[in-house]
């Protein structure tokens, strides 16, 4: 089985061929199902071309495609940026459910572009002015180690 059949299956679950809400909405982790385990080459490959063969998962984590190359991926865990550095975020971790519902809250998504305003040199928190927004919001390591970004434009 190819590593990127069950982020493609979950994608297409949960966005659908259209990019919206898919057959099992955004609650599906895949876990529940071992489809991907015995689905047909032909059903993987209609799948893929479906959803545009896909070089990152919905969480922005890189597919390696067909022929196993992985897509390039410069990012940096947000917690590296400096105050003034703004950039935008390509990709999540996706082990803690809780983690993506408060950055999600936080409109901290796949594509959204964040400034850091300040770094508190005693425990690390990052305060970040997320376009669109207009409140900033103060996140942690616990979720700036989580994030990966590209930075975009430097002070």
């Amino acid at each position: 089985m190819p590593p990127w059949r069950s982020s493609a299956i979950i994608a297409f679950l949960k966005r659908g061929s259209s990019g919206r809400s898919g057959i099992l909405g955004t609650k599906f982790t895949g876990k529940q199902s071992g489809f991907e385990h015995v689905m047909s080459e032909d059903m993987e490959k209609r799948i893929a071309s479906a959803l545009g063969n896909p070089d990152r998962d919905p969480h922005g984590e890189p597919i390696p495609s067909a022929r196993l190359v992985m897509p390039r991926d410069a990012s940096i865990p947000l917690s590296e940026l400096m105050p003034g550095q703004e950039a935008m975020v390509r990709r999540a971790e996706a082990g803690d459910s809780n983690a993506l519902r408060r950055l999600d809250a936080a409109g901290v998504r796949i594509g959204s572009v964040v400034r850091v305003m300040s770094r508190s040199a005693y425990d690390q928190l990052l305060t970040l002015q997320i376009r669109g927004r207009s409140k900033p919001v103060t996140f942690g390591p616990a979720l700036t180690e989580r994030v990966y970004v590209e930075r975009t434009k430097t002070k």
